[in-house]
């Protein structure tokens, strides 16, 4: 009488279940060896690469690259002439009129927020009502005290350095991302295709091939690196673009 297969015994009566963890057999280990853990790891890996989200979001940042610029440059300027000027008050209504278009500055991005990223930024708090005066200096005075006491017109202007520091980063990986995929798949194409027959590549076509292939690993990495920044711009815009308390 033949004996039954010996099982792969290991300590106190645990088996290898998938995944490679250790479970009771009943004094017994039969090892259960299972490639799922890997597959989900790979799927996790591969899921920004072909996302939609990701797409958008990478959208957003080739766009980022418009808005950083313009509202950079806006805001250098008119702060440079209003300080500049201060001491002939004209500098005074620049400064005022600078923080009076960051709400509008903080509305237009909070749309662009909603659309692209997905983050359902709520509206900010109102600007407070200036004190009752009599007179149009005291009414005034009154007012553009709480144009400087706005703190949302202050989180904004932090979105716009934001924005403008990290703009060129976006561009990049937003341009690498939509130029990877036809790059990717016309590559293997160029020596034949796109470059005269009488070129002698000296025995070069063959790297050709390679191109493809670093596509391929470097998209993922890619897209990882896009919805990294975007998720930055995700927590960020909920504390700038948003209430206070959000």
């Amino acid at each position: 009488m033949e004996s039954p297969p010996t099982p792969l015994v290991g300590e106190r009566g645990f088996h290898a279940s998938g995944g490679g963890q250790f479970a009771p057999a009943g004094g017994a280990l039969r090892a259960e060896i299972s490639n799922d853990g890997y597959m989900n790891t790979l799927k996790q890996f591969l899921k920004p690469a072909f996302s939609w989200q990701t797409a958008r979001d990478a959208l957003y940042l080739l766009l980022g690259l418009v808005y950083g610029i313009l509202w950079g440059s806006l805001f250098i300027t008119l702060y440079s002439v209003g300080l500049g000027t201060v001491v002939i008050w004209v500098g005074v209504g620049i400064l005022l009129l600078t923080q009076v278009l960051l709400r509008g500055i903080g509305a237009h991005e909070r749309l662009i927020a909603r659309a692209l990223l997905g983050e359902d930024i709520p509206d900010p708090e109102p600007r407070e009502t200036p004190r009752e005066t009599q007179g149009a200096i005291s009414g005034f005075l009154a007012w553009s005290g709480t144009v400087w006491r706005d703190r949302h017109a202050w989180r904004v202007l932090s979105w716009v350095g934001f924005r403008f520091v990290v703009a060129s980063v976006g561009f990049s990986l937003a341009v690498t991302y939509f130029v990877l995929p036809p790059s990717i798949l016309a590559g293997p194409f160029v020596p034949r295709t796109w470059v005269p027959d009488d070129t002698d590549f000296g025995g070069w076509e063959g790297w050709f091939w390679l191109g493809p292939v670093i596509g391929l690993v470097l998209f993922p990495l890619v897209a990882w690196a896009i919805k990294g920044l975007a998720d930055a711009h995700r927590a960020l815009a909920r504390w700038t673009l948003g209430p206070a308390e959000s």
